[in-house]
């Protein structure tokens, strides 16, 4: 999650400049791998820096995957960490399907 982040557009009176700061953000990056359905979001993990395949393997096995039922679907995007070995295999061992 990205807290230094600054818009791209502003409002100023005709034929003036926008006048602004940008946030300073020295800390960690952080994210919150998770699952979204109908009761909202489910099996949020917490990690320090970008989301790679062991981030979201973890996240699979020890969080998501306990959630899942036989069944259910899972929508994901082609992200390499999403493609990653083990995580089909996780899935696929609570009956759940994965889509791209």
């Amino acid at each position: 999650m990205q807290l230094a982040l600054t818009r791209l557009d502003g409002r100023a009176p005709a034929r003036a400049r926008v006048a602004g700061r940008v946030p300073q953000h020295d800390g960690p990056h952080v994210t919150r791998p998770g699952a979204l359905d109908l009761q909202g979001r489910q099996a949020v993990m917490t990690s320090e820096g970008a989301t790679d395949a062991d981030v979201c393997r973890t996240s699979v096995t020890h969080k998501l995957g306990p959630t899942r039922t036989p069944g259910d679907l899972m929508v994901m995007d082609h992200r390499h960490a999403h493609t990653a070995v083990g995580v089909q295999h996780a899935l696929a061992r609570r009956g759940a399907r994965r889509r791209y």
